[in-house]
């Protein structure tokens, strides 16, 4: 695991969009649930380490929705633009109580906090339609 997290941040400061791209059809390959992707990065100017919170939290989105959504779809757009990052992560599953707190499960919480970190805002909505994860840093442009 160690050398996966230095590897992907090695990725991660190259090609965040092929780093994206990568983990979505790992995503869908592991789960045979289709995923569209819209991903717009015309320069890469965030740090290192604000790229990798944000593939993390990717990483933790696709997770969670592999593991409780029992979603039929997802969609995901990673758009960078000047100093600004939107990530979101939806699906059309069967949603959860984004207020209940889970005991023993770090995944919400570590999301919440590598938004923290970075200066970014995460909003989790969800519902009877699906969850939708948002990571926002500064304001693409």
């Amino acid at each position: 695991e160690s050398r996966a997290a230095i590897d992907d941040l090695r990725s991660a400061a190259s090609d965040a969009a092929a780093s994206v791209r990568e983990r979505v059809e790992r995503f869908t390959q592991a789960t045979g649930i289709p995923c569209q992707m819209e991903i717009l990065v015309s320069e890469n100017p965030l740090s290192p380490e604000t790229t990798n919170h944000a593939l993390n939290i990717l990483s933790e989105s696709l997770e969670n929705i592999a593991r409780h959504a029992q979603a039929s779809q997802v969609w995901v757009v990673f758009a960078v633009r000047g100093q600004g990052l939107d990530l979101e992560v939806r699906d059309n599953g069967r949603g959860f109580d984004v207020d209940q707190n889970a005991d023993g499960h770090y995944g919400l919480i570590g999301m919440r906090e590598r938004a923290r970190l970075t200066g970014g805002t995460l909003t989790i909505e969800s519902g009877a339609d699906g969850t939708c994860v948002r990571f926002v840093i500064g304001r693409p442009q």
